[in-house]
């Protein structure tokens, strides 16, 4: 015989935020090489591929949920191969929020690297206290001669 409670409803809710929480606090801000360029080269047949070979492995945000005031983590995880010396990519990052379709927040590097190897990205991006509750996108994108990427994942504001 299974009893459910009410209670019970919001549990699984609970766990996942404070997971999310969790997971927030442990990253770290910044760059982190995950596999070395000569390592990424061979485990995917670069020397066979068109070069640049780009590959987004992960791009998150955790909480998907969350408060005003609160923060969320932004996590971009990729791989690339430039060449056998392991050249960077130079280009242009840009990072957008949108709410209702309209950019509220941009913020622009205008000589950005990405490196060659498997690299993790990771942000924590604050939410101002007074922030309209709603649905919400964060966009990365990059832009240079040889690559480009666009990637984006939506977020909730709630009351």
């Amino acid at each position: 015989m299974a009893l459910v409670l009410p209670a019970c409803s919001t549990l699984g809710t609970d766990l996942t935020r404070i997971k999310d929480t969790v997971i927030v606090q442990f990253r770290k801000p910044g760059e982190h090489m995950i596999l070395p360029p000569k390592t990424v080269w061979e485990n995917a047949a670069c020397s066979g591929r068109n070069i640049p070979h780009f590959l987004i492995e992960q791009y998150q945000v955790i909480p998907v949920s969350l408060r005003a005031g609160g923060f969320f983590s932004q996590r971009l995880i990729y791989s690339l191969c430039t060449n056998e010396r392991g050249d960077e990519i130079l280009g242009k990052l840009h990072t957008r929020i949108y709410f209702r379709g309209e950019p509220i927040i941009t913020d622009t590097d205008s000589n950005y690297a990405l490196k060659p190897g498997k690299w993790c990205i990771d942000r924590i991006i604050d939410i101002p206290p007074n922030a309209t509750p709603g649905v919400y996108s964060i966009e990365m994108e990059f832009m240079s001669s040889e690559l480009k990427f666009k990637q984006h994942e939506n977020f909730i504001i709630n009351d």
